[in-house]
């Protein structure tokens, strides 16, 4: 096992290293770098929840419901779905964005899976040439990620089988992985209700471009 990150002022991640001259105060250190790390856990799970739940309500089971009021644009259609609930919706996604904006972003590399994605959206989605967002029609949304490939293969993709004998002849659907070089993502995984899946959250205000894309073989 290992200890969780602490970070000084600058949020400069602290090296742990050890000084002490016998077992027992090398051993202190370690208790005392990993009751550091679990404060800074804590800390950046309050900053990024802002104390309200609206994370724990995406990573729970409203995800779907507050990526469809961020990007659907027919009033109607989201009145008949969500019915007068549509202004809570709204209220939870501002309130994870103010969220995401207030803490700490942690660039890096992360993954996500999506499965049962029409070739037809594929074909689109390699055809742009300008910065895009992760919801429907590359309309901007709230989206998970995760440090694991592992994670995002088995959890998001529900496995690396190719699906292209589903949907139509026409159409057929397929898994995607999704390899991001992300700057604006923000760790959530001490306040996910899921906690193995190292989850990170892009607020909708971020956009992506495509880089490269291949096909398993």
């Amino acid at each position: 096992c290992v200890n969780a990150d602490s970070y000084d002022d600058d949020g400069n991640i602290i090296r742990q290293t050890y000084t002490g001259k016998t077992r027992g105060d090398r051993h202190r250190e370690l208790i005392q770098y990993g009751i550091d790390g679990g404060i800074a856990q804590v800390r950046k799970a309050y900053e990024v929840s802002g104390g309200k739940g609206a994370i724990k309500a995406f990573t729970g089971n409203e995800y779907s419901r507050i990526r469809l009021v961020e990007t659907c644009q027919d009033e109607a259609l989201l009145r008949g779905q969500l019915g007068e609930n549509v202004e809570s919706y709204r209220e939870i996604s501002a309130k994870i964005s103010k969220a995401c904006k207030e803490a700490t972003p942690e660039p890096g590399t992360v993954f996500r899976g999506a499965q049962s994605i029409p070739q037809s959206e594929i074909v689109k989605m390699l055809g742009q040439t300008e910065h895009f967002g992760l919801g429907f029609e590359g309309r901007g949304a709230t989206s998970s990620a995760t440090w694991s490939s592992n994670v995002a293969v088995r959890d998001f993709m529900l496995g690396d089988q190719d699906q292209s004998a589903f949907g139509s002849e026409a159409d057929p659907k397929y898994r995607i992985l999704y390899i991001i070089h992300g700057r604006s993502q923000v760790g959530i995984g001490p306040i996910s209700k899921i906690q193995d899946e190292k989850e990170m959250l892009f607020p909708k205000e971020a956009r992506f471009r495509l880089v490269s894309a291949a096909r398993q073989t």
